[in-house]
């Protein structure tokens, strides 16, 4: 398949300010798209069928890419996206890594996730092959992507996100979560609290991971699948409401001299523990 592709050289283009406008949130927002980086996420962009808009090859890489494209890419660049060859200089200006590999992909917001975004009602939770996370508060982007694998690597469906939360598409999330943001969709929910009163009263456990008095080991909570369990911010923790909506909270019990788990750390850990249930 001979792809055809278009160069660029100077980093006053429009198409290059735009693209290098992605790592801020705002312009993420206003045109509808996201960057992924590196070959891996490449590969698993295209393994997934995502909506690939742009790709971007460094000069000094043109020729090994676009071999790579020919042989991964299949229907997705026959489906409008767009090739382009950049010099080095204009593909510095858009990367955020400090070792670009040489190959980036601009992909338009996920729509997977639309499933999730319509719940509104009880009966919605009561599906027992869909398993939830909910997160509270999760502001640093690269715990945000870790979590994001880990409930992608233990099978949640959706992940339940508080309005404060991180975007799941800034630079340092989409990395981190090494692919995972092709497969766990995500929903952005306005009042937590009442998402879990709509989540207990379709039949699910919800647990708050907080070390608290009278807060239960994870040792003998013998977790299932069809419960919920909220990771909250590190320094803040999970607010006081949020907590006294769940069914009970749960801690997991590490040596007595060390210190607690960050938020991503005990979120692979509790998933690890719910995986194992029925």
């Amino acid at each position: 398949m001979q792809i055809p592709v278009q160069k660029i050289t100077s980093r006053a283009n429009p198409l290059v300010l735009t693209m290098a406008s992605l790592s801020e949130r705002k312009y993420r927002e206003k045109h509808g798209l996201f960057l992924a980086e590196g070959i891996k996420l490449a590969k698993e962009a295209f393994l997934a069928g995502a909506p690939v808009r742009y790709v971007f090859l460094t000069e000094s890489r043109a020729e090994e890419y676009l071999r790579f494209l020919e042989k991964e890419g299949g229907s997705t660049l026959r489906s409008g996206t767009e090739v382009f060859i950049l010099s080095d200089g204009c593909f510095e200006k858009i990367s955020t890594e400090k070792s670009p590999e040489g190959i980036i992909l601009a992909i338009k917001h996920l729509d997977f996730s639309k499933k999730y975004n319509k719940i509104k009602n009880v009966a919605f939770y009561q599906e027992k092959s869909d398993s939830f996370l909910l997160l509270s508060a999760i502001r640093d982007p690269g715990n945000l992507g870790t979590i994001l694998r880990s409930a992608g690597a233990f099978g949640i469906s959706c992940i339940l996100l508080s309005e404060d939360c991180a975007d799941i598409y800034h630079p340092r999330a989409v990395r981190a979560a090494m692919g995972a943001v092709f497969r766990v969709a995500t929903r952005r929910i306005h009042d937590p609290v009442s998402e879990v009163g709509l989540l207990r009263a379709a039949g699910r456990r919800v647990f708050a991971a907080e070390l608290r008095p009278g807060a239960e080991s994870l040792r003998g909570l013998h977790p299932c699948l069809h419960d919920v369990f909220i990771i909250g911010n590190e320094g803040h923790g999970i607010p006081p409401e949020l907590s006294a909506a769940c069914n009970a909270s749960v801690y997991i019990p590490i040596a007595e001299n060390a210190e607690s788990l960050n938020a991503a750390a005990a979120a692979a850990v509790l998933l690890w523990e719910q995986s194992q249930g029925e």
